[in-house]
């Protein structure tokens, strides 16, 4: 098996089940706190689709997204400026491309704090960039964040009430 796939399916849980435990983790957090942090709203509207458009969606988050956000986040964010510019850029291009990554992905309802899955994509898009810098190829991040999304829809589907919103 070619070196750089290994590392990807090797990473690939890890860096799954790390990110999943991080979004766990802010919600405990927050309402220990007694910080009331929306649960992430693309939940509920993966959980509504149907028929031809739910197949629309998967394509979108199975082929199209993982191409067009590891080529945005990990190749022109982060890759660029540590090619481009001189001196060590890879950790503050890494933290960039991440907190961009993870805005991008946040849709407010009608408060202005994240929802519990901001701080876990942080570290999602921060793995990202680690594993590109490992395997030098963005096909590793682009198939990692593949299989990432489809665990995160197959979770949705197969545990509905632990997505739930309260």
């Amino acid at each position: 098996m070619n070196k750089k796939l290994k590392t990807t399916l090797l990473a690939w849980p890890a860096i799954t089940l790390a990110t999943i435990a991080i979004c766990w983790l802010t919600g405990v957090v927050a309402e220990a706190m007694k910080t009331k942090i929306p649960p992430q709203q693309t939940i509920e509207i993966i959980r509504n689709l149907h028929g031809r458009v739910l197949v629309g969606y998967l394509a979108l988050v199975l082929v199209a997204a993982p191409l067009w956000e590891e080529t945005v986040f990990r190749w022109a964010l982060w890759r660029l400026p540590t090619r481009l510019i001189r001196g060590n850029v890879a950790l503050p291009a890494a933290v960039v491309s991440s907190v961009l990554f993870s805005a991008v992905h946040y849709i407010p309802k009608q408060v202005l704090f994240p929802d519990t899955a901001f701080v876990a994509l942080f570290f999602f898009g921060f793995m990202q960039c680690m594993l590109y810098r490992k395997t030098e190829s963005l096909w590793c991040p682009m198939l990692q964040h593949a299989l990432f999304n489809l665990v995160n829809v197959a979770l949705i589907f197969a545990f509905p009430s632990l997505s739930a919103n309260p």
